[in-house]
């Protein structure tokens, strides 16, 4: 059994962090993804691909590279109520889950690990269920 399904894990987003979105790599958008943030948007989905996504391998993403997510504005989240499954679960990922000590460094990056409320386990698992 994974640690964490043990352990009360406690994670609460810090205002004004950001950190995430701040970091190298790519953001993945899923189908249902695309159709959220393009009504969010007001555009179609197909306008949301063609002016904020890169495709590879009939995967759609946003390359963030080396600077902050292009939906990152000085409120935050330009599409917040919108975004992506990968940015709404994380710190929740499987690797940042592999063993505690992975947990704890991504915790030396991201200020809201290990503190306020306790994360239930079955929001984990759905997660999970979602990323599969």
């Amino acid at each position: 059994m994974e640690w964490w399904k043990k352990e009360p894990l406690r994670f609460e987003c810090q205002k004004g962090c950001a950190v995430c979105c701040s970091r190298p790599g790519v953001v993945y958008f899923t189908a249902n993804d695309i159709v959220a943030a393009a009504q969010f948007l007001s555009v179609t989905p197909a306008e949301f691909k063609g002016k904020y996504l890169v495709s590879a391998g009939g995967e759609w993403y946003v390359d963030v590279g080396d600077k902050p997510c292009f939906f990152l504005g000085d409120s935050g989240c330009r599409i917040h109520p919108a975004k992506p499954q990968q940015c709404r679960s994380y710190p929740f990922w499987r690797e940042n889950l592999q063993t505690r000590r992975s947990w704890k460094v991504t915790g030396e990056i991201c200020p809201g690990i290990d503190i306020g409320p306790m994360v239930p386990l079955d929001t984990i698992m759905d997660f999970f269920e979602k990323d599969a």
